[in-house]
């Protein structure tokens, strides 16, 4: 059996999707290199498919508020998730908190006194699996998968 086989199934690419979007760019890596031996096509579609922290910047102020709102008692996640990273994507987040958030935001900002970068990454991860939570309750469309498989 081809490894590809299970992720060509309903709903197999959908939970390869959201696997690799926070596995760690290295390992991500040695796995694309693997798929793409027996299917490249398939790994342009995986590709193609992934969402990533940076592309916050690019969907609508409602999915940030909601995001937010969602991750509220987890304040901290975006705290760290959103340390010294590019002004505008920190900017987009902040700008789009709804007061008591942004508070809150603050507050957790504040406390923070170094965060290694695995930390930070770990912290974007838990951001994209709520995101993509969030989209399969209906309430928004982060990025729509490939439509050559079947969900």
């Amino acid at each position: 059996m081809s490894i590809l086989a299970r992720h060509k199934k309903p709903g197999g690419f959908r939970k390869l999707v959201q696997s690799m979007e926070t596995t760690p760019p290295e390992k991500r890596n040695a796995i694309y290199k693997a798929m793409d031996a027996e299917d490249a096509e398939f790994v342009l579609h995986l590709k193609e498919s992934l969402f990533s922290f940076e592309e916050f910047m690019n969907v609508p102020v409602t999915v940030i508020t909601e995001l937010v709102e969602s991750m509220i008692d987890d304040i901290r996640i975006i705290a760290i998730a959103l340390w010294h990273i590019d002004a505008p994507l920190h900017d987009k987040f902040f700008k789009n908190m709804l007061p008591h958030s942004a508070k809150r935001f603050k507050e957790a900002s504040s406390e923070l006194l170094q965060i290694k970068q695995f930390e930070r990454t770990s912290a974007q991860f838990k951001m994209i699996i709520k995101a993509r939570e969030l989209e399969q309750n209906g309430v928004f469309i982060l990025k729509r998968l490939s439509g050559h498989y079947p969900e």
